[in-house]
């Protein structure tokens, strides 16, 4: 035989399985709660998400505010930015 031992692989196969199930437990919740936001909201998440260039650690305070806390500073900020592209794209197509 090859040492290849079956248990061994099978034990590997459930730790995947466990790790694709809670990343897509994760994945359906980000989506959910995306999927509550206006959209200047999900401009704002997009927008930091691409643009900011802090650190987020001592930097920048998206996190730490809470990942959809459009009151707080930071997040009011980057909510101001989404507003004004929204605002400037409709102003060009009209």
């Amino acid at each position: 035989m090859s040492g290849i031992d079956l248990q061994d692989i099978d034990k590997e196969i459930n730790a995947l399985q466990k790790k694709l199930d809670e990343a897509t437990a994760k994945r359906e919740k980000v989506s959910s709660e995306m999927k509550k936001l206006t959209d200047a909201e999900y401009m704002a998440t997009n927008l930091h998400r691409m643009f900011c260039n802090q650190n987020h650690t001592d930097g920048c305070s998206w996190f730490y505010e809470g990942e959809y806390n459009f009151g707080a500073a930071t997040h009011r900020t980057w909510l101001s930015f989404g507003v004004k592209l929204i605002e400037a794209t409709n102003a060009r197509k009209a």
